[in-house]
Parts: structure tokens; sequence; C-alpha cells
């Protein structure tokens, strides 16, 4: 066993560690198991302790609860106390019985015993007594037979077990203080094992070490004898262990001989190393000459690298000369540089001040360029460094100019490239270098040259197509969105996603969106995508002023290729109005003619054919008369509208006032509707304007015709006025059957009609709005909608206000210097004409075209004269309005013009004392002298004349 031993290390070490380990594990097992009984048997004491305390308890809570119970059935006699004295005492038996099955010490049995005795005791002897007496009632002799020991017993009962508690603590604390101090033990014990341990390992290492560091400190000596001996007759230490350490020491002297004999041979080697390692020195030197060299070629080929690269990627020339100048100062290492193009303003420099730069530029052609072009290879100038050039230099220094030109394909010099360095010139290999990289950066420029050039053309392109008026799309034969113009893009709603290769289905959408009948347009652009063949449609936006384009398709072939279609929108918007507006005018002409028309034809042929009497011959007639002034009111609405509308439209202006004329307006129209209410409300006091009576009158005469037209039911029709600024806002207001949201922007367009049943059976030929529209802006005003449901419509009109003194005082001089005329005549074309020559003539002209509103302007103004027609709408009314007049002090003695169709009236005009009779039609020159003739005599008999 001890030669086993003495052979290996590890042997000698690992096996006393395996016995210290197994003996240190077997007596940890050991004192475990111990620790682990200690712990169970404390843990079963305690267990049975706490089950007995918690019994006990529970004894002692069943008995309290039972005195209270009892005390409670004493007091109030109640069943419900009785009932749960019951059950508290059959709780607490029922603890005596468990507590008594549990594994009791003899003290414990006995304990039990009298608790049980005494429980027993009361329930059996006390307690029926004292029911006894409370189902009685004798309260005094229960009370002092509950205070003759009953409650004493209940009190020993419960004194009992809380002794037994106490008594059980006390056990369990002593249990608890003797299991500490076994467990202090067990600790004690294996500290002093630990202990042991440790020393039995310090003992077993302190031999081990021994033997194992005592050769080792041995053979270290000797190889420190032999590195700094240089005696061959070393002793060397000599073992008889067979161990690792017995080995090492036998081979170590073995290894000392065979070091010894090759030492001789070892330091030949050496010195023959030396003499080699001197000559690789020297190699290495040169490698790394032509390393650093090498480094050098590599740095400045990353250099013309960055430059390639930069040349090539850059496509502005501005850009392009920076980036020259930057990677050619890293190259070359000049201290001035500039790189300038011949044929363009345009430089970059690096060191020049801006002053140089101009001159250098401006003197290009007629100082370095020639020189250049003749010499056609780089220019080197060597000249005296200036001042600033020099620095802190003392002596002169030489400075070198190099210019290298740069050819285009043509041999023509695009550009110039000049750098200038100080005391430092330029090698050759470096003049060829830059010859060579110039070729790379004239085709860079000229690059830089065509690109410019296309971008120009292509913008320009892109600027024509943009500014045409229609919208212009290309797809390819893909169907996606290549090109497009600005127009297109006003079409499209998705203003901001919209992109250069759109997918077909995404821009087809994007249209869908934007348009009315959208799956007609998506079936054309399916067909032209994949038919690829000459098409066109229509459609409408959906956008608020609802614009029409034609589309249209024409396919593109490059070499008999198919590359894409062109599409163009054209907005004919204007086109479809006409269309619309010829419709909407047939429409209404054939109506509005056809119908007044039928009438007249169908009563001249009755009155033609048959033999009728008087009174139906005069309703005819009548009925006849009223179809044509119907058509006579049509052709001079459409006339004035045309007037207006081609700038022909001219009216004097005069300062009038709103409210009597609104007031006016409204009279005509209470007589003839009952059903309607017509009301008025002027908040404003200032309410003149500059403008023409008769046309505001017809203006507000149409609005109102309006709403009483389409209110068929009847209601209020309302006239407000109100002041905004230096503006009067005239509201008509209706409760009429209100104008559809999508009719009302098309309101003021000529012939539009409500295309409704319950409006188109109204009539009317759709031009009173338009003409309200051109009154209002002749007036310098607006009129618009303000408001419109099914409750009824609210037109606004917006005129401007004059100022009252200004107005005023313009009234009183213009009184002064023009006589007024007043013309009575329902003949609108008639009319406009006289209105026209008469203020030509220098007079101040008021229209009317009833005998109500001439007589109201005849008591409210001064009037010098009177034209009449005798034909109105109640036959002989004229000779009415006449006899009013005269009846006037004011005015029976103005000149009365008659202008008339009708023949003399022999009757009539002896009545009212005409001196001659005169018949249309009459030139209206004549009646302008004959106007001037008697206003000029001024006679004062009140002349009436009829002219010829």
């Amino acid at each position: 066993m001890k030669s086993f031993l003495n052979k290996r290390l590890n042997r000698q070490l690992l096996i006393p560690l395996v016995v210290i380990c197994v003996v240190v594990v077997s007596l940890g097992i050991l004192l475990g198991f111990y620790a682990y009984y200690l712990q169970e048997d404390y843990r079963e004491k305690q267990s049975h302790l706490s089950e007995k305390q918690e019994i006990a308890l529970n004894i002692s809570d069943h008995a309290y609860q039972v005195l209270i119970r009892a005390r409670g059935y004493y007091a109030f006699a109640l069943p419900e106390e009785r009932e749960a004295l019951f059950d508290e005492y059959a709780q607490l038996q029922l603890n005596i019985e468990e507590f008594s099955r549990l594994d009791l010490s003899e003290e414990e049995a006995s304990m039990i015993e009298e608790v049980h005795a005494i429980s027993s005791r009361y329930y059996d002897d006390f307690l029926p007594i004292a029911m006894n007496l409370v189902e009685s009632g004798t309260m005094e002799e229960l009370q002092q037979y509950a205070t003759s020991g009953g409650n004493e017993t209940v009190n020993e009962l419960i004194a009992m077990t809380n002794a037994y508690v106490d008594a059980n603590n006390a056990e369990t604390n002593r249990q608890a203080e003797a299991y500490s101090n076994s467990v202090s033990n067990l600790l004690m014990i294996c500290l002093m094992f630990i202990l042991l341990i440790m020393a039995l390992l310090f003992s077993l290492f302190a031999v081990l070490f021994a033997r194992i560091t005592k050769p080792i400190k041995q053979l270290t000596a000797v190889s420190e004898e032999l590195a700094t001996s240089t005696d061959q007759g070393v002793e060397l230490p000599i073992t008889k262990r067979e161990d690792e350490i017995g080995i090492l020491s036998r081979s170590f002297g073995k290894m000392v001989v065979a070091i010894q004999e090759k030492e001789e041979e070892l330091t030949a080697q050496n010195e023959e190393l030396i003499s080699q390692q001197d000559e690789l020195e020297q190699n290495q030197r040169k490698l790394l000459d032509s390393l650093d060299e090498t480094e050098k070629i590599k740095e400045r080929l990353l250099k013309f690298n960055q430059l390639n690269r930069s040349i090539s990627t850059t496509v502005k020339k501005q850009v392009l000369l920076d980036e020259l100048i930057h990677h050619l100062d890293e190259i070359y290492q000049a201290d001035k540089m500039i790189f300038t193009l011949t044929k363009d303003f345009c430089y970059s420099a690096k060191g020049l001040e801006q002053e140089t730069i101009k001159t250098f530029i401006q003197t290009l052609n007629q100082g370095i360029l020639p020189i250049l072009t003749a010499k056609k290879e780089p220019y080197i100038v060597n000249r005296q460094a200036t001042t600033a050039e020099k620095g802190i230099a003392e002596t002169s220094v030489i400075a070198f100019d190099l210019y290298v030109p740069v050819y285009t394909s043509n041999d023509e010099i695009i550009a110039v490239f000049g750098s200038t360095r100080i005391g430092q010139p330029y090698k050759k290999e470096e003049i060829d270098e830059m010859i060579g990289a110039m070729n790379q950066i004239a085709l860079a420029i000229e690059k830089t040259v065509l690109y410019e050039e296309t971008e120009k053309n292509r913008q320009l392109n892109q600027d024509i197509i943009d500014h045409v008026n229609e919208a212009i799309q290309f797809i390819d034969y893909e169907g996606r969105l290549i090109h497009y113009n600005e127009a297109f893009v006003g079409i499209i709603k998705h203003l901001n996603s919209i992109g250069k290769q759109v997918p077909f289905n995404e821009w087809v959408q994007w249209m869908a969106q934007s348009v009315k009948e959208s799956s007609q347009l998506e079936s054309f652009f399916n067909y032209v995508n994949t038919n690829r063949e000459p098409a066109s449609t229509r459609y409408e936006t959906v956008t608020a002023d609802g614009r029409v384009f034609e589309v249209y398709a024409q396919p593109i072939l490059r070499r008999k290729a198919f590359v894409g279609t062109i599409l163009v929108h054209r907005d004919m918007t204007k086109e479809y109005e006409i269309d619309q507006m010829k419709s909407e005018l047939i429409s209404t002409v054939s109506h509005e003619l056809r119908t007044p028309l039928t009438s007249v034809l169908g009563f001249t042929e009755l009155m033609l054919n048959r033999d009728l009497k008087p009174d139906r011959q005069k309703r005819y007639l009548e009925s006849i008369h009223g179809e044509a002034k119907r058509l006579t009111n049509l052709i001079n609405n459409f006339l004035d509208l045309q007037r207006m509308e081609n700038g022909d439209f001219y009216e004097e202006k005069t300062a009038i006032s709103l409210h009597p004329l609104i007031k006016q307006v409204i009279e005509q129209f209470v007589p003839h509707y009952q059903s309607h209410h017509f009301h008025w409300r002027f908040d404003v006091d200032h309410d003149r304007i500059m403008g023409s009576e008769e046309k505001i009158q017809q203006l507000l005469m149409n609005l109102i015709s309006n709403a009483v037209k389409f209110s068929p039911n009847g209601g209020d029709i309302v006239v407000r006025t109100k002041q905004e600024e230096d503006h009067v806002i005239i509201d008509v207001m209706d409760e009429g059957l209100g104008i559809p949201e999508q009719d009302r922007p098309n309101l003021f367009r000529k012939f539009f009609r409500v295309d409704n049943s319950d409006r188109r059976s109204i009539g009317g030929t759709g031009l009173g709005l338009p003409i309200c529209k051109e009154i209002a802006e002749f007036h310098g005003g607006t009129i618009f909608l303000k408001s419109s449901s099914e409750a009824g419509t609210v037109f606004r009109i917006r005129l401007p206000l004059v100022k009252p003194n200004s107005t005023i005082q313009d009234e009183l001089d213009r009184e002064e210097t023009q006589h007024a005329i007043l013309l009575l005549e329902d003949d609108q074309a008639l009319a406009l004409l006289l209105v026209d020559e008469l203020k030509a003539e220098g007079f101040s002209v008021k229209h009317v075209t009833t005998i109500q509103a001439g007589i109201a302007y005849v008591k409210a103004k001064n009037v010098d004269a009177f034209i009449v027609d005798l034909m109105l709408e109640d036959g002989d009314a004229g000779w009415e309005f006449i006899k009013q007049v005269k009846a006037l002090e004011k005015t029976k003695h103005k000149p009365i013009f008659i202008s008339s169709a009708l023949n003399e009236v022999k009757e009539k005009t002896e009545a009212y004392d005409v001196n001659y009779y005169l018949t249309k039609p009459y030139p209206v020159k004549t009646l302008m002298k004959q106007i001037h003739d008697v206003l000029d005599e001024a006679d004062g008999k009140g002349s009436i004349v009829f002219p010829h």
C-alpha cells in the first residue's frame, strides 16, 4: 500500500482527502438525522398541546356563552335565548367529548371529568328549576335562586378551563426552551466537528507541501547555479523517490547533461543566427519602405477613386466643381486652386479672394486661355511669391502656378484648372497624372451640361403641358400612371397622395371617387387599357361647380411597338352649359310661345268662323290681348337680358329712396293675391341709393312675383331692409316650396327652371333671376340665395348706400337743371327706346307701367311733362290717368304727350281740348322736337299733344 501511494502525487493527496470526506459525510448524516429527530419531536408535542389548548378555549367560550344565554333568558324569557342556551350547551358537551378522546395525562383526564360533572350538574339540577321559575314569572325567587350557586358553577367550570390553558401555555414554553437548548448543543457539536476537520486538513496539507516543495527548491537552486555559473561540474541532487517529483528530478539531471553537451553547438549556431538577423533587419527596412510607398499609392488611388465616384454621380455643374476642388485639393495639396468653366460663369475656388477670382475669370479669354489653346498642354509659371504668400519666410520664395486645360471630345477647352504651390514645384508625374484625370473630368462636365440642357428641355415641356387648359396623363403598357400635368391634378381629389408610377387600379379608383357615373368611367379606362385603341367619353366631376370633361385616349407607338396611352381631358363645361341652355331655351320658348299663340290662334279662328255675341267677342279679345302682352313681356325680358350681358345696357342713376318704392311695388300685388299676406319691415333710417328707379322696381317685381308664384298655398311674403356698414340689405322672404339644394348653384343661369313636377307646373321663362342679377350688379350690388328650405326661400340683395348730404344736394342740382318727364308705357321695348332718347336730350325720366305708380310719383315728385300710352292693361286706362293728372292742382297745367297706336277718338279729344292728333308709328325725333317746343313755350295751358 505504501509503494502504491509513493508512485503518484495525486494518490498521496487524493486518498487522504477521500478518507476525510467520507468521515465528514458520515458524521454530517448522523447530525442531520439527529436534528430532524429533535425537530419532529418538538413539532408533534407542540401540535398536541395546541389542539388541547384550542379545545379548552372552546370549552371556556361555550361555558361563558351558556352563562350569557341563561342570563338573557332569565331577563327576557325569550324562546330564542332558550334555544341559543341549549345550542351552546350542546357545543360545550361536544368539546368536552372531543377533549376526552385525546391522549391525556392523569391530571388532564381528572380535569375533564370534573368539568363534565360540573356541566352536567348545572344542566340537570340547576337549569330546570331556573326555567320553571322563569315560566312561572316569579322573578324574585328566580333572582334569589340564580345567586344561590348556579352561576358559581359555571364560573368554576370557566376557571378550571382557564387554569388548564395557562398550564398548557407554560408547558409549551418549557418544551420550546428545551428544543432551543438541544439545537444549541447540536450547533456546538457541529462547530467542534468543523474545527477538527480543518485541523486534519491543515496537517495533511503541511506534510504534502513539505514533500513537494523541498525537491522543487533543490531543483530551483541547481537551475540558478547552472544559469549563473560557467562551471560544467555542477552537482545534481540525487533522490530515490518514485513519484512525479522523483521522475522530474532525474529527467532534469539528464536534461542538464544534454544542455551542457549542446551548449557549444548552440553558441556557434547563435552567432550564425545573429548575422542572419542583421541581414533580415536590412530586408525588413526595405520592405517597410516599399510598404509605405504602397500605402501612399493606395491612398492616392483611393482619393482618385473617390474623385471618380463623385464626378460620376454628380449631375449639377456647381456641385461638380465644388467636388472637384475638394478632391483635387486632397490629392495635390495646393495652396490656391480654382476650377472654372470657359463658357459659363460657373466656378469653384479655394484660398482666393473674390476680387482675384473675378479678375481671373474676366481676363481668362485674353490671358491664360489663348496660351493653353496654343500650347495644348499644361502651362507652368514660376514667380516670386508675394509678401502675403511668403508668410513668415525671411528669404525669397518661389511660387509655382499651374494651369491645366480640360478638353471636350471635340478638342475644345471647356474648363481650366489652376493651382498654386508656394515653395513646392510640381513633379512631372503629377502633371501627367493631372492630364489623365482631366480627361475623366471632361466627360463629367459634358455630362452635367447635357443633363442641364435635358432638364431644361424637360422642364420646358412640363411647363408647356402644365399651362395648357386640357388635363393630360400618360399611362404605360401596364396601365401605370407615369406622367401628368397640373390640370390633371386639379381633377383628382387625392392631391397629397398622387405620385409617379401609380398602379392602374389605384389611379382609376381615385378618378372614380372624383366623378359622377364612376362605373361608366371605370369601364372606359379598362377598355382603353385592354384594347389599346382610340376612344372617348364624357364625365362630370362631383365638385360644387360640376365641371364636365370629355376624355379621349390615343395609343402611342414607338417603332410599331406599343409603349403607352395618352389621355386628354378637355374641359367642356361651357359647351355643356350652352347645350343645356339651348335645350332649356327651346323648352321654354316652345312652352311660353306656343301656349299664348295657341290661345290667340284659337280665339281668332273662333271669331273668324263664328258669329259671336259682342260680350263674348270682347272676352275673346281680352284673352288675345292678355296673351299678346305675355308674349311681349317674354320678348322684352329676353332683349333686356341680352343687352345687359352685352354691355349695351344704360340707365341714368339718380338718388332714389327704397322704402316708398318697396311699398309701391307691394301695393300692386295686394289686390290680386288674396291668399298671400304681404308685409314690409324697414330696420334702416337711411335708404337712399344711386340707381334707376325703374330697374330697382323691376328687380323687386321679379322677386316678389317669384315669391307669389312659388307659394301656391299662400302664406306670408315679407320684404325687410337693414343696414350693414355702407350697404343696404333687402331680404325677400316667402313660405313657399323652397329650392332643392342641387338646383341652387344654377338659379341665376338663363332659362334655368327647377326640374320638379310641383314647380314645373307653375311655369315661367327662367329669365327673371338672371335679370335680377344683372340689375343688382349694374347698381354695384349683389344678389344671392341666403337660405332655402321646405319652409320657404330668402333672397338677399345688397346695394351700396349714398351719403345723405351729397345725395340730396345732387338731386336738388339735377332738378334745377333738368326737365322731369314721367313716362307711362307698358311696352318695355318702346319704353326703353324713349327713355334712352329722352336722357340723350337731357331730360330726367321716370318710367312707370301702371296708373297707381304714376299718380303716386306725381304726388311725391315734381313733373314738368307727361308721355302717356293710352292702351294699358285696362283698355282706356291712359285717359283715366290723364283725367287724374288734370284733376291735380300741381299738374293740371303740365303738358301731356300721348304715345299711342290708337286712332283719334273725337269724343276724347274734344273732352280734353286736344288741338291736333298724332298716331304711331312716328319718328322719335319728331316727339323730341315737339317736347322741346312745348316746354320752351311754357304757356302754362297744359296742352295735350298727339305726336305724328
